[in-house]
């Protein structure tokens, strides 16, 4: 749709990321980088001066590419990515790590859902190893638990 131009899929640009994910958006970025680009550089800008103030971010920094990842078209967006945003790929990555870390949604969300989960199954060797890698938040799931 978006390289035919059709009003109706630019107009929606703005929602898929919340109907969806941002992979989504990332996805599209090739075939019209004038619409999207601005899009996600806004949520990248305003995800960096809330994670400043110490607020809580979008999960964009999650699906966006890493630009040391092991997969060449991956890495490649990454780098375009970072081109287009207006600062090098080291910043980008700098950034981009720190984002993830402060995005902790998604912990959240695994400590509640797939924790209690390893648990009942009782695999606690391996429910421990994951505490380890995700700490506090996993610790305190676990005792809710």
């Amino acid at each position: 749709m978006l390289k035919n131009g059709i009003p109706s899929a630019v107009k929606n640009l703005e929602n898929i990321a919340e109907f969806g994910r941002y992979d989504d958006l990332i996805a599209l970025l090739p075939l019209n980088r004038l619409e999207i680009l601005p899009i996600i550089k806004r949520q990248w800008e305003e995800d960096i001066e809330s994670m400043e103030a110490g607020q809580s971010v979008s999960l964009l920094a999650k699906w966006l590419p890493s630009v040391n990842t092991s997969n060449r078209e991956s890495r490649r967006l990454a780098h375009l990515i970072a081109r287009l945003f207006g600062i090098t790929p080291a910043s980008y990555r700098k950034s981009l790590t720190a984002l993830r870390k402060k995005s902790t949604y998604w912990k959240i969300i695994y400590a509640k859902k797939i924790i209690p989960l390893i648990m009942r199954n009782n695999r606690l060797k391996r429910c421990s190893s994951i505490a380890k890698h995700f700490g506090k938040t996993t610790k305190i799931a676990m005792k809710n638990f």
